[in-house]
């Protein structure tokens, strides 16, 4: 089976679709397919890499096809959103080959969204941000208009969905939808800090709400304990995380990291993780926390109430609660261990990649089968 993984890639910038676009390339050529890495907005000419990866070149209608036309793909794997969705899937569909949509947050799932343009938490933003936060949303509503209302139509012209939340499912105008979550590897590459400390991880950018983390730490400065913080600013609104003189004593960024066992192994050495972010796709950060034996702490999202369900941490739903999770899981280290476990044992049995790998490539074969029949 040949395919073509479309998506931005983890060496450019830290973010959970490109984690598993990684490590779905990585076990699908294990399995012994054909797999190609094409790169969207491609950053560097070459990548750090043990799979073949191709660069889809700007304008991206004539580079994908240049792409498509070179490697003749029997199914295109796609993670880039709805960006240039009905020119992708039309010029798969001329090529003949299978097109696979993978659900990567709420707005793929909406016939009018723009990535980024919300907030499910306007009352911890102030009158002026509000305000400043509604006229930006209108404009970039506005200037994307024309693309989010043809790209929707290319959801008319593909294979499959693939869903990470029963709440996506049946969503999109696309026969065939399976649910198939997000996984990841143990895999991890070992990591020192000279104290205790609690991660959070996520690319800086308002649905991620680092400030709140930041808020988080500032209320722990007098205590033994570091607040590590990684991933790619992605909003100017944050260059100020760069001088430390902005911080609190206790909290340190530590930019991109550039290995998905190198993340693993920083998670590894964590107390646990904490997640500020606003609901989007399911969450790779939680499996991969979980995978690793350290319960997580949620602000503000638990999918599929897994976290309260399964007792592998806190669901907190407010800054003040949060900051009393955290309290209660530093000094509760037989607590803290019994929630990794559950955690651990969750991950395994669910969010492996043994376990979903095997999903993904039965969905694509029995795509590719479906197709050859017509």
């Amino acid at each position: 089976m040949k395919i073509l993984v479309v998506n931005r890639h983890f060496e450019d910038g830290f973010g959970g679709s490109e984690i598993h676009c990684d490590i779905v390339t990585k076990q699908l050529v294990r399995l012994g397919h054909d797999v190609v890495y094409g790169i969207v907005n491609a950053r560097k000419d070459s990548y750090n890499v043990d799979y073949k990866c191709v660069l889809i070149e700007k304008p991206f209608v004539v580079g994908f096809q240049k792409v498509l036309k070179s490697l003749r793909p029997d199914l295109v794997y796609w993670r880039f959103n709805k960006n240039h969705l009905l020119a992708a899937a039309l010029l798969t569909h001329y090529c003949r080959a299978a097109f696979i949509f993978h659900i990567s947050s709420a707005e793929d799932t909406e016939r009018w969204s723009v990535s980024g343009a919300r907030s499910s938490n306007p009352k911890d933003i102030s009158k002026k941000g509000k305000l400043s936060y509604s006229v930006k949303k209108l404009l970039n509503t506005i200037r994307c208009l024309p693309h989010i209302f043809l790209n929707y139509y290319g959801f008319y012209f593909m294979d499959a969905v693939i869903c990470e939340k029963d709440d996506d499912m049946n969503k999109l105008p696309v026969k065939t939808q399976v649910k198939i979550y997000d996984f990841t590897t143990s895999n991890y590459k070992p990591f020192k800090w000279d104290k205790p400390f609690v991660i959070w991880i996520a690319n800086l950018k308002p649905r991620k709400n680092p400030e709140r983390y930041i808020e988080l730490a500032a209320n722990f400065q007098e205590r033994n304990i570091d607040f590590l913080m990684i991933g790619k600013i992605a909003d100017p609104e944050y260059q100020y995380i760069l001088n430390k003189a902005n911080l609190p004593r206790n909290l340190h960024y530590l930019g991109i990291v550039q290995t998905n066992e190198e993340v693993n192994g920083i998670i590894n050495s964590s107390l646990f993780l904490v997640h500020t972010c606003e609901p989007e796709g399911f969450g790779c950060v939680f499996p991969q926390a979980w995978l690793q034996g350290k319960p997580t702490i949620s602000l503000y999202f638990d999918p599929e109430e897994i976290i309260t369900k399964n007792q592998v941490g806190f669901v907190s739903g407010s800054p003040q609660k949060m900051v009393e999770d955290t309290e209660k899981l530093i000094k509760n280290e037989k607590l803290r261990c019994s929630m990794g476990e559950k955690a651990r044992e969750l991950a395994i049995t669910r969010f492996s990649a043994e376990v979903n790998v095997k999903k993904t490539e039965n969905l694509f074969l029995d795509v590719i089968k479906r197709r050859s029949c017509h």
